[in-house]
């Protein structure tokens, strides 16, 4: 084995910590942000999430692949109904995962949403070792076995169950859990599952349109910039 495949699974590994570490930044940056559009009731701004991020999505996968390459993709996966199937699981999953963490965010249980992305990579560890045959060594399993407990003590000292963040980390973790049983790109993968949200987003969306009295004033041009990014 040269050295260049030596050095491999350690950038890899590298690389990996680092995106790790800058999602979970970004994630905990989101709240402030989520924060902002407070006044946005929860529903909606799950339709203009998943609106402006299929559009969004759709400019990712021009920029990663040929026109041609990106068609024939899209056509093989969905005339794959076994794939459909399990991305329409995926999609609610994700979806309803951002609807309970835009809600938790605007009525003020930020703590209790971070502690669902707290549990997630539990949840993560325990759906790998249970269904997936994975192991894990002596030193990682004193390391989750102390995450555990923190966790525990959390709980117990919230008083209240826990309900938002078992909900986040559950879901998200059987998320992730499919999606890694399935042969599918994490960017065309998301896109499609935005592809079946979008007709049920667009007709609440419209529908919101159409209930609102006339004359009354929409959002100022700040929250409408806040939706589309």
């Amino acid at each position: 084995m040269s050295d260049s495949e030596t050095n491999r699974p350690q950038e890899n590994n590298a690389a990996g910590v680092t995106f790790a570490l800058a999602a979970f930044t970004i994630w905990g940056l989101i709240p402030i942000f989520y924060k902002q559009l407070s006044q946005v009731p929860a529903l909606e701004f799950l339709g203009y999430r998943i609106m402006w991020s299929f559009v969004f999505l759709i400019f990712m996968l021009f920029f990663r692949r040929t026109f041609d390459v990106l068609v024939r993709e899209i056509v093989h996966s969905l005339r794959d109904r076994k794939l459909m199937l399990l991305l329409g699981v995926t999609a609610s999953l994700i979806s309803s995962n951002w609807l309970v963490y835009i809600w938790a965010i605007a009525h003020d249980h930020v703590l209790e949403a971070s502690l669902g992305y707290f549990i997630n990579p539990l949840m993560n560890v325990a759906l790998g070792l249970l269904l997936l045959g994975e192991r894990l060594s002596r030193t990682k399993l004193v390391a989750v076995g102390l995450a555990t407990s923190g966790v525990v003590y959390m709980i117990l000292a919230g008083g209240e169950f826990p309900w938002i963040a078992l909900y986040l980390s559950t879901s998200f973790a059987l998320y992730g859990l499919i999606r890694k049983k399935i042969r599918i790109g994490a960017i065309i993968g998301l896109w499609i599952e935005m592809l079946l949200l979008l007709p049920v987003a667009l007709a609440y969306l419209f529908y919101l349109g159409l209930s609102t009295p006339p004359g009354t004033a929409g959002y100022d041009n700040y929250i409408i910039f806040m939706l589309v990014i």
